[in-house]
């Protein structure tokens, strides 16, 4: 599966450092940002939202797949957890043939066991995407690119690996009687093609 081509989303998961970002929201939505970094946080802690918000969403034909390892690393928040709940109806957990999967992650791929334990069950469970701020060992391309080589061995299903603001970036919208469906643009869509929540970059 190349990275240049429009790809039709029908199901999404979020890692769990997105979900994190959820209880900064309240201080940077009204917040002028002083300086590049705060700036910098800002943006990320803003996409997090507005991935959440599409999770949410009712009108968006959308499978949502809840990580039972996300849910592990949330146990300590009270807050987060009902929110994980909500978004993610359907929870899954890493099976034998998942775990399989991790362990060619770790050894070929270079990926640490949590990570690769939440790839290899988005691909075991054909999760189209799974959106991290992990861009340092998941959401980059040389990583993508293993996983896709691992995966086509496999043969198994080659989820999409991206962070939020390149998710939001190329997201399209194709509107029905009383649905929406999603796709993801290989490059920015234009403002009038992205959903109407997402606020203006």
């Amino acid at each position: 599966m190349a990275f240049d081509q429009l790809r039709k989303i029908q199901s999404l998961t979020l890692d769990t450092n997105v979900l994190l970002d959820l209880p900064e929201v309240p201080k940077y939505k009204d917040l002028e940002p002083q300086g590049e970094n705060e700036k910098a946080r800002r943006e990320r802690v803003m996409d997090s939202y507005m991935v959440a918000i599409l999770c949410l969403s009712q009108n968006i034909k959308i499978r949502k797949i809840g990580m039972k390892i996300v849910e592990k690393e949330l146990a300590n928040s009270r807050d987060l957890l009902p929110i994980f709940y909500s978004i993610f109806p359907e929870p899954v957990k890493p099976d034998r043939r998942a775990k399989k999967l991790a362990d060619l992650y770790v050894s070929n791929a270079g990926l640490q066991v949590p990570d690769a334990l939440i790839v290899a069950t988005a691909a075991t469970n054909n999760v189209d995407v799974l959106l991290t701020w992990n861009r340092k060992d998941l959401a980059k391309d040389t990583a993508r690119q293993k996983i896709e080589e691992i995966n086509k061995s496999a043969k198994v299903h080659i989820p999409f690996v991206c962070d939020p603001t390149y998710f939001i970036d190329r997201l399209s919208r194709s509107e029905g009687s009383s649905t929406i469906s999603l796709a993801l643009s290989p490059s920015p869509v234009l403002r009038a093609y992205r959903l109407s929540f997402f606020p203006s970059k």
